[in-house]
């Protein structure tokens, strides 16, 4: 003869925690004529407020408990839609960091962050997924103890929560694409570096060789005897470094 009906509502935490989002259970318990509620964190409740509301105006009582109900889900379903906000918030901070980051320094913690913003995502969407299954069951009118005529209510919910599962959907891709841009980013950037050092060991190998070659401690070696000897290694050295770059800039690698 009643329905017991278990939701999860949302509060955000301080941003020093390592979780910026916490759950905390609501249960109803409802009845042809009662309705016991009971919150895990009065943080995360819903029922404070429609209980002001029904002090205020008593007429509420007539519509049935299933109606008051329906007010303290709406009501939780409420509380999710500024958390939900926070996060196109934070993926779109770190969008930009990803896009200007470049020390290894800050990498770490762009990816700290985004994997907290994902993790954070993975576990609303878990609840999230059941508490729509649970208010469609509601709003198809698969008990007897939510009137019909409240159907339209419960399905008004329904739809508000969707929007908000969709939201957080939408957002963990954000997140896995922001993640995947960023190893994007880091991955050309190290190229790019590589490709610096390796112009960088082409244009000093023949320079060592040649540097190499002379010296070389052998006796008939008749270039060691010159006077302009020295001078002209370094001419061949500024000449082969010419060339090397000149070709570069011909390929465009410069």
């Amino acid at each position: 003869d009643y329905v017991l009906l278990v939701l999860h509502g949302i509060h955000e935490e301080p941003i020093t925690s390592d979780n910026p989002i916490s759950l905390a259970e609501l249960d109803m318990v409802i009845g042809r004529n009662f309705l016991v509620t009971h919150a895990g964190d009065e943080r995360v409740c819903a029922v404070s407020p429609v209980l002001v509301e029904v002090q205020r105006n008593g007429r509420l009582l007539k519509k049935g408990p299933a109606y008051i109900a329906h007010a303290i889900a709406d009501r939780l379903v409420d509380e999710y839609v500024p958390v939900v906000d926070k996060f196109e918030e934070a993926i779109s901070a770190t969008e930009e960091q990803v896009l200007e980051g470049r020390s290894t320094q800050s990498s770490h913690r762009t990816i700290r962050k985004i994997l907290k913003i994902k993790r954070s995502l993975q576990m609303l969407r878990r609840v999230t997924i059941n508490q729509r299954e649970i208010l469609h069951r509601l709003a198809r009118a698969e008990f007897d103890e939510i009137p019909r005529e409240l159907l339209p209510f419960f399905r008004d919910v329904y739809d508000h929560f969707a929007r908000v599962t969709e939201l957080v959907d939408s957002y963990r891709e954000l997140t896995t694409g922001l993640l995947e841009a960023h190893f994007s980013i880091r991955g050309e950037q190290m190229n790019e570096i590589m490709k610096r050092l390796t112009l960088i060991s082409t244009i000093m190998l023949p320079l060592t060789l040649i540097a190499g070659i002379y010296g070389m401690n052998f006796d008939d070696m008749p270039e060691l005897h010159s006077k302009y000897g020295y001078y002209i290694a370094l001419a061949l050295m500024v000449v082969v470094t010419a060339v090397v770059l000149g070709y570069f800039k011909f390929k465009k690698w410069l």
